[in-house]
């Protein structure tokens, strides 16, 4: 297991409502004031297509390393489960990456919000979110990762 691995559900204040990660309001810059969100060192230039199917974008503000990705095919789409809310907005959309391009980017996270099947797979496998930890809207898994 790596170091500190933490993944949360979502508090009661949460449940009221639209879920949006934090930082993903309309409106906002996804949390950040300046500068491109994705490490050019991180990207996996060499994947193909059919590899690239994680979305992943990354917010840095100062030492704080957010990770943002999900399954490609759910960007744009909402899900609904009871009172739960999940929307996966552009906060989400960043470059394409293979598996191992996630696991090196949540290798250097202190946070990390991530929705959709493969997503959730790559992270649970590589041992940074614990299965107990993973949550279903509308069918689909999410989960958050905090270091601490």
């Amino acid at each position: 297991m790596k170091e500190a691995q933490h993944s949360r559900t979502l508090s009661a204040s949460q449940k009221k409502g639209a879920y949006r990660p934090p930082g993903s309001n309309p409106g906002s810059a996804g949390g950040r004031k300046k500068g491109r969100s994705t490490p050019r060192e991180r990207t996996g230039s060499n994947s193909s297509p059919e590899d690239s199917q994680i979305s992943v974008k990354v917010y840095r503000r100062g030492p704080q390393i957010l990770v943002a990705a999900c399954d490609a095919e759910l960007l744009g789409k909402s899900f609904e489960e009871g009172e739960l809310i999940l929307e996966v907005t552009s906060f989400y959309d960043g470059f394409l990456a293979t598996e191992e391009v996630l696991v090196n980017n949540l290798e250097i996270a202190t946070t990390a919000n991530l929705v959709g099947k493969r997503t959730i797979q790559v992270a649970v496998k590589a041992g940074f979110v614990d299965k107990e930890g993973v949550i279903k809207i509308g069918g689909v898994p999410h989960a958050q990762m905090y270091r601490v």
